[in-house]
């Protein structure tokens, strides 16, 4: 299926039997095969590398600029690691407050 300049669509359809289909279904295994690999390399490599994040992050004393950017780095990862799919606007909003907190005027 093509969208056209005009946004019109055209579908071609194959045989089973036309080079065109065959090349279309190579293709689209070969692209399944390839997300299947890099999902079972990032499942295999993220606990290591989550835990280099975490190791660094407790590294930094709490007076270090940079800590509160580790804390809400490894909580976001964390909150990613968890779910099957993103992590949503909201919980990233609270997560980001809770580490940078709006600094507001005092009250008289």
């Amino acid at each position: 299926m093509t969208v056209n300049k005009d946004r019109s669509i055209t579908e071609t359809w194959h045989l089973p039997d036309c080079p065109g289909h065959l090349a279309n279904r190579i293709f689209i295994e070969d692209s399944a095969r390839q997300v299947q690999e890099e999902q079972a390399w990032a499942e295999g490599v993220f606990p290591g590398a989550f835990q280099r994040v975490r190791e660094a992050a407790a590294a930094l004393t709490a007076d270090d600029p940079a800590a509160p950017i580790a804390a809400a780095l490894c909580e976001l990862v964390q909150t990613q690691a968890e779910r099957a799919g993103c992590v949503t606007l909201p919980e990233w909003t609270r997560i980001l407050e809770r580490h940078f907190p709006p600094h507001l005027p005092p009250l008289d």
